[in-house]
């Protein structure tokens, strides 16, 4: 059969590394079309099938690599096998009766079908054709091969020798091709390439660089296929660009490299990204390369810096430059460029690939070769990657993308397109030009997303907030203005008593431009104050009396109030304080004596309304200075754009540190309402709310998200749907539309629902409002579009546009904008600067990230400062935490990023349940892999009551409680904890290379890597007969969760003997053989006693569950124990250890062991007398009946012991017959598998009797008790040639030494013995180690 074999193989070699990378991804997405190749195209002329086929099949008898297959189970590495001949599949199809109106859908459906027909990697060859006759002199040719055969520069070279075959064969001529070079031969130079000059130009090369870079996803729902598009270049283009390459000596590979790093540095909104970038691997160093046929491209990292501050044809070059130098080190593998990169292991080294096509392309065959024209080639091919970019030179250069429906967009999809073309036009129009210019849009979409989506100008009224309230006052005097509690004020009563508290202030010294605080709890005061503080001329500052007393402290001396308006009780916290202090309850009632008349300020527009503080990045709050007419100009828009009536009550819901407070106040006034005024107990229980806005038939609400989400959740577990509500606005954080909501607004008869956006540096900006069909609400819905008089730009880190669909940062231009930032300068010039498309303009740049969507709305997408980088990818959490809220279930969550000690940063959820209801981890999991990718999955879900916020409705991140990382500094180690889990450690030590691999412990962090990845699934293959696909590896990176998998595909065990005593523990295991009968229960108190990191197995005799035939030999009993162990362990060296018969049993399986060439590096034996050495004389036992003892009685007479012998006599038949009938009568009263366990000790009695021991090459160890004979002891040590030692179990005979108390005893020399050993076999380890060094 070897020889036979031998026949058939021509050639085993290895793989290049790009086979190698391809072989991988072949069986990590098995069935798919990673790949696959295929050349279609039209054959016109007089063909003769026969002689076509007969051509091709000479080709592939003429290359080996068209008859190769690869091989990789149960073997170190991969190879390719060159077959000496193989029958290439051909099929000849007619299609003369098919209408030739059908002829190209039925083409279309054929070569798709095609497609799904993946190759069988193990059976070459991985080709095969199809021709099928149109007509006469009309054929189409289908050529379908796998990518790993051969590159696109040996298409042409196969084409050109099929025609000049067939032509010869048409001929009837010999044709004389030259020899082909063997692709074992660019293997042989690969191997010869020098590896440490190419590691050190990867590593720094790729120095500081841990992620690929993705091309935004624009998250398609549709199921995941490939698909592909193309956009031509016309002649004029294309000829501009060859004349721009040629004039400044570039190459057009170099330039489309550069113009992708150009597109997804402006999609990623990064400077230094990294891709794959094809090169053709054919070193001119190998004679005969050009014609030579196989797979000598490689893909590389291409890793482009984009300095903007550079011109566009000098970094070009530097590009070009650093191209010629990557290339030098073509040869390297991706596997040893990941190693020796900072890119963890299991992340792929670039997810999208840049493919120029520079192949070689006779135009013989397009013109015609032996009378065939060859026309409408196409081809098809896929690679692994999400995304690939394909760049095909020729009159019209094409650029063509093929994607994975399940990430993109066919509409995103064009917009790159596009980005191609309008780049090469703004290249080759000024490449002197900076970088910096270079935008991805088309002028007309310029000009769209920069000003027709910002066209928001609006002629208002802009005037003084207390202005507009006066206007009020005179539209509805009489009109409740006021509710808090039991007060009531109508619009003439509150004008009349702010008036007099302004008159008041200015008595006090207040003038226009003054700053005054507010320090009150929610009451009617409060809101006279703020009214009357603007009256005054002056502006406010909310001071929130719950804050802590050096906040309080820190905004008083920052905004320098003149006068702080608050209340005795709250008063005597600044008894301190040297500025005026205005107790409004102690001093309210003489407030009458002021006159209620409004006071002339000649206060505009342009001045200060408040003063109101944020969290600052320095950790002191900054005061935003907010001027009347950004105000103003929002009320008005409120007042046209909405549906906004007259005359609602509107709850007083936020604090007025909170800036929406201004909006509840004030578009109450100015439209007529009643503002009802809420306690702080009534606002902290959202209960009360709910019935709050039933008593008092509140018809207008503004609510952060999470407060709105608490409402809508009571009313739906209370089931309240009859709420007076018919306006509601959210604004402050990002909106979810969960069932609670969808409950919420379905039980509103007639309701108006707005999204709002805005910083506190301007307020709200932009406005989504949501239909009255709540199933047509987006799960996230958008912030909509910028309200009158303002612009919003979201641009690039160069302050250019983003084209929609591309996250950039938000900056806000227009009225709305405030001042700046009180007492820092410096920090206002730098978040207001200069608009770059409008002279003299200010814009404002919120830190927070969006996008445009098609129709020109803006999705929020979280802030900048929210963005974390983990494990080299960034990450939005927002991102996550949007996904989390889809799954049912769900009330709130926050996703937050810790760090352990070591650095490593991990993710948490902070999950709030609907109803407390609880949530099955594993389940939300799973839901999670299917939505995001395995790095943005949290690495613990903590389920809490209620989500902490602060003062103005947000999550409190600070008061979340800490996750328990106590685990997270250094990797536990975690034992197996069965059979199939220790096969799988002994596999990966085997294939990584180390020892003490834990269950949980990460394939990919230990060292693994695609490769390596395919050795582990072979193996496990050939062990377990289970076939996973290795994407299984990349989802289920540790043992634990193979194992898992492997039980859910119906994995069995395939020993019967071997019993998982004790399976945890890192060291080698123990197998041990039990004494007559072989049951495993004769260890079971032994256990205990065995170290936690000891694994130990019994190997229990067949037959005892009464199906299997027992074994009656101890030579094919030792090979059955052999083979047990061996699936659990395959190679040596081993650890036996056998207790009386079970000695002699594994003192035979050691010597099989050895004859197999195994190590055996402990055979221990436990009191078990020693096997014969040579088979023993038949003995026939005299009989000894009555009358033999009536024939001695005689002598026992004589010798006066006749009645001593009598009795001994009498006694030793009695206890016989007793001992018989006992065991009769156990024999027959017990059940069936006690039967079989006596049968068996039985037999293995008769067995050993059978033994003939040899004398064993290695060494003994002997475990007796204290009544072992020496002459057995003796024996022993003559069969052991390799050494003998023997330790004894004081104080025990042949029973007591496996009984307690005396087991420990024994125990604790088998553990010394063990120990011993363990450290021998290191050491032998370590001693080979320096050897090799």
């Amino acid at each position: 059969m070897e020889k036979d074999l031998k026949n058939k193989i021509e050639d085993i070699y290895e793989l290049s590394p790009m086979q190698q990378g391809m072989l991988f991804h072949t069986l990590y997405e098995e069935g798919s079309d990673a790949y696959f190749e295929q050349f279609c195209y039209d054959l016109e002329g007089d063909l003769n099938p026969e002689l076509f086929e007969k051509a091709w099949n000479d080709i592939v008898n003429r290359h080996g690599v068209l008859r190769t297959s690869f091989q990789w189970k149960g073997i170190s590495k991969p190879v390719q096998v060159v077959n000496r001949s193989v029958s290439l599949t051909w099929v000849n199809l007619s299609w003369a009766d098919i209408p030739e109106a059908d002829i190209e859908n039925e083409f279309l459906k054929f070569i798709k079908n095609d497609r799904t027909r993946s190759f069988s990697m193990e059976q070459a060859p991985l080709m095969r054709c199809a021709l099928i006759r149109i007509n006469e002199s009309n054929f189409k040719f289908v050529w379908s091969f796998h990518h790993i055969l051969m590159d696109g520069w040996s298409y042409p070279v196969i084409q050109k020798e099929v025609f000049d075959i067939y032509g010869s064969l048409l001929k009837n001529e010999q044709i004389n091709l030259p020899q082909p070079v063997s692709y074992k031969q660019f293997i042989v130079w690969l191997n010869k390439t020098d590896k440490n000059t190419a590691k050190i130009f990867w590593e720094n090369e790729l120095s500081g660089f841990s992620s690929p870079t993705p091309m935004t996803y624009s998250k398609n729902e549709s199921d995941g296929e490939v698909k592909d598009i193309e956009i031509k270049f016309d002649e004029k283009l294309t000829a501009d660009l060859n004349s721009f390459v040629r004039d400044n000596k570039l190459t057009m590979n170099s330039v489309f490299q550069g113009i992708w790093a150009l597109i997804l540095s402006k999609y990623r909104n990064e400077t230094d990204v990294l891709f794959g970038g094809t090169v053709s691997g054919r070193n001119p160093q190998l004679q005969g390369i050009e014609s030579m046929v196989g797979l000598f491209i490689n893909t590389l990292p291409v890793r482009i810096k984009i300095d903007y501050d550079k011109n566009i044809k000098t970094w070009l070059k530097e590009l070009q430059t650093k191209q010629i130098e990557r290339d030098q080190f073509a040869y390297s593998s991706l596997v040893d460029i990941q190693e020796w990169s900072e890119i963890p292991r299991g992340t792929q080294l670039f997810e999208n690939i840049l493919v120029f096509e520079n192949y070689p392309v006779d135009k013989s065959l397009e013109e015609g070769v032996a009378g065939i024209k060859i026309k409408n080639l196409k081809a098809f091919e896929r690679t692994n990657f999400p995304l690939t970019v394909l760049i095909a030179p020729g009159k019209e250069l094409s650029v063509h993308i093929a994607y994975d429906t399940s990430k993109f967009t066919e509409v995103f999809i064009n917009k790159i397109l596009t980005n191609f073309k309008s780049l090469v036009s703004q290249i080759i129009k000024d490449p002197e030009s900076g970088l910096s210019g270079l935008t991805l849009l088309s002028e007309e979409e310029r000009n769209k997303i920069l000003f027709e989506w910002n066209d928001t100008a609006a002629d208002v009224d802009i005037k003084c907030m207390h202005e507009m309230f006066s206007d009020a006052v005179r539209k509805y005097p009489d009109r409740t203005a006021l509710e808090s509690g039991d007060q009531k004020y109508t619009y003439k009563e509150l004008d009349e008593i702010s008036n007099r508290l302004a008159n008041k202030l200015i008595k006090e010294g207040i003038t226009p431009g003054d700053f005054i605080g507010i320090c009150l709890i929610r009451s009617a005061e409060m809101i006279i104050s703020l009214l009357g503080i603007l009256k005054s001329g002056a502006a406010y500052v909310p001071v929130d009396p719950s804050f802590p007393e050096d906040r309080i402290k820190y905004l008083l001396e920052d905004s320098g109030v003149k006068i702080l308006i608050t209340s005795g009780d709250i008063a005597l916290n600044f008894e301190s304080d040297s500025r005026k202090i205005f107790l409004i309850d102690k001093n309210f009632s003489s407030l009458l004596n002021e006159s209620e008349d409004a006071p002339v300020t000649g206060v505009t527009p342009s001045d200060l309304l408040y003063i109101i503080y944020t969290s600052g990045s320095t950790g002191k709050p900054k005061g935003v200075l907010m001027m009347h007419k950004s105000l103003s100009n929002l009320l008005n828009w409120q007042m046209r754009s909405h549906r906004f009536e007259e005359g609602y009550r509107v709850l007083q819901f936020t604090t007025l540190s909170f800036d929406v407070s201004f909006q509840e106040i004030f578009s109450t006034w100015i439209s007529g309402g009643t503002l009802v005024m809420l306690t702080e107990a009534e606002r902290k229980d959202l209960s009360q709310i709910v019935t709050i806005l039933k008593q008092k038939n509140i018809q207008r609400i503004f609510l952060p998200f999470v407060a709105l989400q608490g409402i809508s959740e009571i009313s739906m577990s209370s089931g309240i749907k009859d709420l007076p509500l018919k306006e509601v606005i959210t604004a402050g954080e990002q909106i979810r539309i969960t069932p609670a909501l969808l409950y919420f607004f379905n039980n509103l008869k007639d309701f108006t629902f707005s999204n709002h956006y805005g910083p506190s540096e301007a307020h709200v900006v932009t406005s989504y409002t949501f239909g009255n069909d709540t199933s047509s609400w987006p799960n996230h819905p958008p912030i909509g579009k910028p309200i009158f008089n303002n612009r919003i730009y979201i641009l690039d880190n160069n302050l250019q546009p983003v084209p929609a669909g591309v996250t950039g940062d938000l900056y806000i231009g227009g009225i709305s904008l405030v001042r700046g930032y009180l007492n820092r300068d410096e920090l206002t010039n730098e978040k207001f600067i200069d608009d770059p498309f409008l002279k003299g303009e200010r814009i404002y740049r919120t830190g927070d990230l969006a996008g445009y969507l098609e129709n020109g709305d803006i999705e929020f997408l979280g802030r900048a400062d929210n963005q974390i980088k983990l494990r080299g990818y960034r990450i939005e959490l927002g991102e996550i935490e949007n996904v989390i809220s889809e799954f049912g279930g769900i009330k709130n969550v926050s996703v937050t990023a810790k760090e352990f000690i070591s650095g490593d940063k991990r993710l948490f959820a902070y999950i709030v349940t609907d109803n407390g209801n609880k949530i099955d981890k594993e389940t939300l999991i799973k839901f999670l892999k299917s939505k995001i990718p395995d790095y943005m999955i949290p690495q613990d879900f903590i389920f809490i009551n209620e989500m902490p916020l602060t003062g103005t409705g947000k999550v409190d991140l600070k008061s979340l409680p800490e996750p328990d990382l106590t685990s997270g500094g250094a990797a536990s180690y975690t034992e197996p904890k069965d059979q199939l889990e220790l096969q799988l450690v002994n596999i990966w030590e085997k294939v990584l290379g180390i020892k003490k691999i834990g269950v949980n412990d990460n394939f990919f962090e230990l060292g693994g890597h695609s490769l390596l990845a395919v050795r582990v699934f072979g193996y496990i293959e050939k062990l377990t007969g289970k076939k996973l696909a290795l994407s299984t590896l990349f989802n289920s990176p540790t043992i634990a969760q193979l194992a898992a998998i492997l039980k859910d595909e119906g994995w069995k065990p395939n020993w019967k003997s071997l019993v998982a005593v004790k399976p945890g523990g890192s060291k080698l295991p123990f197998y041990c053989v039990p004494p007559a009968g072989g049951t495993a229960l004769h260890f079971q108190d032994m256990v205990k006693y065995i170290p936690d990191d000891q694994p130990f197995y019994i190997l229990e005799a067949l037959g005892l569950d009464g199906k299997e035939k027992p074994h009656d030999d101890i030579k094919v009993m030792a090979e059955h124990n052999i083979k047990e162990i061996r699936t659990l362990q395959p190679e040596g060296p081993y650890l036996l250890g056998g207790r009386c018969f079970g000695g002699r049993v594994v003192f035979e399986m050691a010597q099989q062991l050895v004859r197999q060439n195994q190590q055996v590096a402990l055979l221990a034996i436990f009191d078990t007398w020693p096997p014969f050495t040579e088979k023993p004389k038949d003995y026939i036992p005299p009989k000894r009946d009555v009358k033999h003892y009536i024939t001695r009685s005689y002598h026992h007479i004589k010798s006066g012991e006749f009645t001593k012998v009598a009795k001994n006599y009498a006694s030793y038949r009695y206890s016989k017959l007793q001992w018989k009938i006992k065991n009769k009568l156990e024999y027959i009263f017990s059940n069936k598998l006690d039967r079989e366990y006596k049968n068996i000790m039985l037999m293995h009695f008769k067995t050993q009797d059978k033994y003939v021991a040899q004398k064993y090459p290695g060494k003994i160890t002997l475990i007796e008790c204290a009544t072992f004979k020496e002459e057995l002891r003796d024996k022993w040590r003559h069969l052991a040639e390799g050494g003998f030692e023997s330790y004894v179990v004081p104080d025990t005979d042949h029973i007591t030494i496996v009984k307690e108390p005396m087991l420990k005893f024994f125990a604790e020399k088998l553990n010394f013995v063990l120990e011993k050993t363990h450290r021998e076999i290191n050491s032998a380890v370590s001693g080979n180690k320096k050897s090799a060094v």
